[in-house]
């Protein structure tokens, strides 16, 4: 799946040959706190403090965790969602 991402990169990391970003979007409103995401790519796309409008490539999948409830001594399953972003380099709209 594709997207656009649109904020502020607040940090960056270069780590065997692919730069990691953070970058938040601007918060809804006063009272709310941004999002933030992380951002693999294979070029640099700014420094800390640009603000930034990227393609993105939505990857994801559920690992399950096995778990004993303390209370009840039941077996259960916590579901961790992870989600990937990755810059995609789109060529423009003709």
């Amino acid at each position: 799946m594709l997207g656009t991402l649109k904020g502020k990169i607040t940090h960056e990391q270069f780590h065997n040959g692919q730069y990691f970003y953070r970058i938040i979007e601007a918060a809804p409103d006063q009272y709310s706190q941004p999002n933030s995401f992380k951002v693999k790519s294979g070029t640099q796309l700014g420094q800390v403090g640009n603000e930034v409008q990227i393609n993105v490539r939505v990857t994801g999948f559920v690992r399950e965790k096995p778990y004993t409830d303390k209370t009840t001594g039941q077996q259960k399953v916590f579901e961790e969602k992870i989600v990937n972003l990755e810059f995609v380099n789109l060529p423009p709209k003709k």
